[in-house]
């Protein structure tokens, strides 16, 4: 048998109605007619490979193609109660003897039997639909029980035992209604205009729109020729022709629909089935899902914001595309097992998705995802439609497993953002990290996962104003393979993690001294037997300083103080993380983003430095050391200094950091020689060298500032050998 391969113009990825078209027309012509049938997705349209030929292809829809029998009986709209336009077309597949139909009629004759054991004679209440979905789903028809699921699911209460719940799927609206928009019954409209109902005579304008079917079926397949639209509503499937100002010549237009677009696009929602599943990391009862649908988020979308979330919008469709040839029972799997998987619980929203498909929690043979958000709210009156959110690829980022570590602080962010009385920056605050995590799921770019430590700093910071409203948001500590994640390769990164890293200083029987360096930016506590855990205390942390500079000597004058108090030996200025002296010299020389590293800073203080294990950086050689530096720093250094083989115990000077702070360099410098001469050290500085030495405020603060970093002892003999007089080949 030839195969031949058709392309079907009329559909793509691009809009939603589209979309839903080609699996609908894949869905009929694999079961009603060709079931080795493959399709795939090139170039963003659907393409058929099949031994039917493109006039077999039509004739099979004009003449063969038996409708899926779509009823709703609990909604008014449904033909089934007093509307008489509405009960128009449910009674006219009733009574009509086309084969074709012979489901419907089945299905309907089934549906009039159980409102009558039900005694429902008008639109139910909310109490009767209950008992009427229920009643449905134990007595329709194998046929009928497809579109049974996906227009909802029946599943026990959790709040209520005994008692059950409803979810409807997302492209069906609530049961099959959408505003003034019932689906069903339109579809059966739409119907009785392409496909004759055998009856005898019919009015003038159905017999008109009959004869135009043919022309609207090639326009909707194969878009090989134009073919006027019926002025009816499309509703949420394709907003661009829903109407309005400026939609057409002159100030408005109305709403116009292809039957046929409409007719399929329903088919292949059939894909879309839902099931009951049950959690598998918990014991509760079973809950409804339907594939590739999750509740929306702002994240990742520019035309959606955060007011489009929750009772704003229906929720998210994530629509597969696929470039290799499958069937139909290759695709129907592939929708059957659409529950994405993140972790060991489903993923819940758009951000949730995106996370699953990077860390391949969807692996078959998809390429990528059209992601569809049905809105509404103000902004579309009672009625949905559907808002392209962007194209997402598939492709797998090694690093987005560390999201998992985040999750439940995100959730509680996520909860807390979005309570009543909440200020609004905090769903800034959120939006801006959640975006950022789609980013990085989408590119994978190490850029994006620099943004999302930033983000969450920037988060963490900003919780302290609310720890007593909120306890339920504790300090969030990262794993030390954040690290390496988010290194950018940047100096300011260096920077920003040598600060973030210095440690806590411990007596001989554990007990805490001085905290690490996050217990100097945050109200937190570190854990003593834990150091992986902070709780948020009561204390006030504001660090004085209006520029970065000034808060890091702020810091370090806080530490000094501590560490004389507790009659340390050694300054604690000690750090897991070590910059290198060309980073200092870039420090120093005011050629580093002095915001951008505080910004890194305040996200790499929530890593749990104690764990981290320092990887062997590569230092290149320095060409250059600034002498104040080396001066101050070996004054500064926080381990024992051994030189030539000989212990030299440098004597503290508390003052140098206090004429650093007013500006006064050349007393601080003073200072400096004056305490290595004391330690038996020929410095080649002298004090008549220091009036020729470039003395500002603005560089004293940035020099003390730097005596804050913890620097690599392998840069140690550069120091020495900048400063003493002696050989220093020994150095250790």
């Amino acid at each position: 048998m030839t195969l031949n391969e058709h392309i079907l113009y009329g559909t793509s990825t691009d809009f939603l109605i589209n979309y839903l078209k080609a699996l609908g027309v894949f869905k009929l012509l694999s079961v009603q007619k060709d079931n080795s049938l493959k399709g795939f997705w090139q170039d963003g349209y659907f393409h058929l490979v099949t031994g039917l030929s493109k006039d077999e292809i039509l004739q099979f829809f004009l003449n063969e193609y038996e409708p899926s029998p779509m009823v709703a009986p609990w909604n008014g709209g449904s033909g089934f109660y007093g509307k008489k336009a509405a009960n128009q077309f449910l009674r006219s597949i009733e009574q009509s003897t086309v084969s074709r139909l012979e489901k419907y009629r089945t299905t309907i004759k089934q549906c009039w039997d159980i409102l009558e054991e039900l005694e429902i004679t008008e639109k139910p209440n909310d109490k009767t639909k209950s008992a009427l979905r229920i009643k449905i789903r134990q007595t329709i028809n194998d046929d009928a029980l497809e579109i049974m699921d996906t227009l909802y699911l029946v599943f026990s209460s959790t709040d209520k035992p005994g008692e059950t719940n409803t979810r409807f799927g997302f492209l069906f609206g609530s049961g099959g209604n959408d505003g003034n928009l019932e689906f069903t019954n339109s579809f059966m409209q739409y119907l009785s205009l392409v496909i004759p109902f055998g009856q005898e005579e019919v009015d003038n304008k159905t017999k008109k729109e009959l004869e135009l079917s043919e022309k609207r079926l090639r326009a909707a397949l194969f878009k090989d020729i134009l073919a006027p639209g019926l002025k009816q509503s499309v509703g949420q499937f394709f907003p661009g022709g829903a109407g309005g100002v400026n939609q057409a010549i002159g100030y408005s237009a109305g709403s116009l629909i292809n039957p046929w677009d409409y007719i399929l696009a329903l088919e292949g929602i059939l894909f879309f089935k839902g099931s009951v599943v049950r959690k598998l990391e918990t014991d509760l009862p079973p809950s409804a899902a339907f594939p590739f649908t999750v509740r929306e988020t702002a994240a990742g979308s520019g035309s959606v914001s955060t007011n489009d979330e929750g009772s704003n919008s229906r929720g998210e469709v994530w629509l597969p595309v696929w470039s290799k040839p499958a069937t139909y029972r290759a695709v129907n799997y592939l929708f059957y097992e659409g529950r994405v998987v993140l972790g060991r619980r489903k993923a819940s929203n758009g951000l949730d998705f995106a996370r699953a498909v990077a860390n391949l929690g969807v692996d078959r043979g998809i390429d990528s995802f059209e992601r569809i958000g049905l809105v509404s709210g103000g902004r579309f009156g009672n009625m949905n439609f559907a808002v392209s959110l962007g194209t997402f690829p598939v492709s797998y980022h090694k690093e987005v497993r560390l999201l998992d570590e985040i999750d439940n602080w995100l959730n509680n962010w996520r909860r807390f953002a979005g309570s009543k009385g909440t200020p609004a920056r905090y769903r800034t605050i959120l939006r801006n990290l959640e975006d950022a995590i789609f980013r990085y799921t989408q590119f994978g770019q190490t850029e994006d996962f620099t943004a999302i430590l930033i983000a969450l700093g920037l988060a963490e910071e900003s919780l302290h104003y609310m720890v007593d409203k909120d306890p339920q948001c504790q300090p969030l500590t990262l794993s030390p393979r954040w690290v390496e994640a988010a290194d950018d390769g940047s100096v300011e990164f260096r920077l920003a993690a040598a600060l973030a890293s210095i440690e806590q200083v411990r007596n001989e029987q554990g007990k805490i001294l001085i905290g690490a360096m996050r217990e100097f930016v945050e109200p937190v506590q570190q854990s003593s037997k834990d150091p992986s855990r902070y709780t948020w205390v009561n204390a006030d942390k504001k660090i004085q300083g209006s520029s970065f500079d000034e808060r890091l000597l702020y810091i370090l004058e806080r530490r000094l103080i501590q560490a004389e108090q507790n009659n340390l030996r050694f300054w604690p200025i000690q750090g897991r993380y070590k910059a290198n002296l060309n980073d200092i010299n870039m420090f120093l020389n005011n050629a580093v983003d002095m915001e951008k590293i505080e910004k890194l800073y305040k996200g790499l203080i929530l890593i749990n430095w104690p764990r981290y294990s320092s990887t062997q950086e590569k230092l290149l050689p320095s060409e250059y050391v600034d002498p104040a530096f080396a001066t101050l720093k070996l004054l500064f250094w926080p381990e024992p200094l051994k030189i030539n083989n000989l212990d030299y115990k440098m004597g503290k000077e508390f003052s140098i950091v206090t004429y650093l702070r007013s500006g006064d360099l050349y007393r601080a410098m003073e200072k400096a020689l004056i305490r290595l001469r004391a330690s038996n050290l020929n410095t080649k500085l002298k004090h008549t060298d220091l009036r020729f030495y470039p003395s500002s405020l603005q560089r004293s603060v940035r020099l003390g500032a730097s005596l804050l970093i913890p620097l690599h002892a392998r840069e140690l003999p550069v120091l020495l050998k900048s400063t003493l007089k002696e050989n220093v080949e020994g150095v250790s």
